[in-house]
């Protein structure tokens, strides 16, 4: 039984693991295949090995190392669920700013929502554009707002190139109308010297700029994406783009998984209760219950026995109940065993049960129980005595007799 409930508990858990718990898709999520999902960004970083994670549990910063530590990537994090939230994304990003980490941030810029089916059965969807002033809360958490400001390159095509130093390192791609730009606050050549600019327009406006703290060296810091497109299933394959949203991940650590936050997609709001149970704080809880199991079956193994060695146990009872008959038989010490007996039937047994007297044993007062009946006990021999009120104790042991009785034979 308890084998059974422990494979049971965890195959239970191995489930919950892998289901994530879904809720209406939003299409911009890393599971949605839809033109605004971003599952085929995950192929690709897998392609480029790449270890990724999906989090939909909490928010917080990964444990960083500049060589093998995670890189957290929150993609278009949808206003709405935000606002389930409240302090922690602008805390997260604080600490962003403040602590040696790795992070990647790209705006949201387009939504999408189911309009109709058409006779193929396809899903219809409606997009819209945000407004960029609708990211300006995001822009003061991120810290960036001290230099940047988000506009729309109205442009239909607006081609963008990474800012590195090495040409044969550059990345250049064409991103569509409308491109959300980041417009400097002062000039580039301005900016202090831990904002490093990663990629931008031909007009100057910047596409992705990195926040580089004091403790980051090389690797880590705050990247900022201001165009989400690079990321999404729907332009990943237009020209130069793949190779784009992989220039936003340059400066992760190189070795470090990937771990793509999904709580800000809406994922965090229903979870599952297999979900739950495999996944902390959860996951205690079930330990622990677990645990309580296997000492409980550890303790019912140890008492309960095989039917096997039933036989072998009644064996062994037999034999030593056998021998020490025959000591007794050979020392003739009944009415001692009788004594023994009276003894050890008090203390089991309390005040209130039966009171034997000792086979033989002279008596000139005779106490009466609660009822004044007297039993007498009576036998051929001493040794037959002896069985009968060892009879008699045990009788009163399993019924659990109470009442007061003088045991004695002359």
């Amino acid at each position: 039984m308890v084998g059974a409930f422990v494979v049971t508990t965890v195959f239970w858990l191995v489930v919950g693991i892998f289901d994530v718990p879904l809720v209406p898709d939003n299409f911009t999520n890393s599971h949605s295949g839809s033109p605004g999902g971003h599952h085929a960004f995950v192929e690709l970083l897998k392609e480029n090995g790449r270890t990724v994670r999906r989090e939909a549990a909490r928010l917080e910063l990964p444990e960083y190392n500049s060589y093998s530590g995670a890189t957290l990537m929150i993609l278009e994090p949808r206003p709405e669920f935000v606002d389930e939230y409240p302090g922690e994304l602008e805390n997260l990003l604080k600490d962003a700013r403040n602590r040696p980490t790795s992070v990647v941030l790209a705006l949201p810029k387009r939504a999408y929502y189911p309009e109709y089916e058409d006779e193929n059965g396809d899903l219809v969807l409606t997009e819209v554009i945000f407004p960029p002033d609708f990211i300006d809360d995001l822009m003061r958490q991120s810290g960036f707002d001290r230099w940047f400001k988000v506009g729309h390159d109205r442009r239909d095509k607006v081609p963008v190139v990474t800012a590195y130093s090495d040409r044969h390192s550059q990345v250049s791609a064409e991103i569509h109308h409308p491109v959300q730009v980041l417009r400097p606050l002062r000039d580039v050549s301005d900016l202090p010297a831990n904002v490093q600019v990663i990629a931008s327009t031909d007009r100057g406006d910047v596409i992705a700029v990195r926040l580089r703290g004091e403790n980051d060296g090389a690797n880590g810091g705050l990247v900022l994406v201001s165009d989400p497109d690079m990321f999404t299933n729907r332009f990943l394959g237009k020209l130069g783009m793949s190779d784009l949203a992989m220039a936003m991940l340059r400066h992760a650590p190189p070795k470090g998984e990937i771990v793509i936050d999904e709580a800000l997609h809406g994922f965090g709001a229903d979870s599952s209760l297999a979900y739950l149970a495999a996944t902390p704080p959860g996951l205690w809880v079930t330990l622990s219950v677990i645990l309580l199991m296997l000492l409980f079956g550890w303790r019912q193994a140890t008492v309960l026995r095989p039917i096997d060695a039933e036989v072998q146990d009644r064996a062994e009872r037999r034999y030593a109940i056998e021998g020490l008959a025959r000591m007794m038989e050979r020392t003739g010490a009944h009415d001692e065993a009788a004594r023994r007996i009276v003894r050890r039937s008090w203390l089991v047994l309390g005040q209130g049960a039966a009171q034997v007297q000792g086979a033989g044993r002279v008596t000139t007062a005779i106490r009466k129980g609660r009822t004044g009946r007297i039993v007498k006990m009576s036998g051929e021999s001493s040794e037959e005595k002896l069985v009968n009120i060892a009879r008699r104790v045990a009788r009163q042991k399993r019924t659990g007799e109470t009442e007061h009785s003088q045991l004695w034979s002359d």
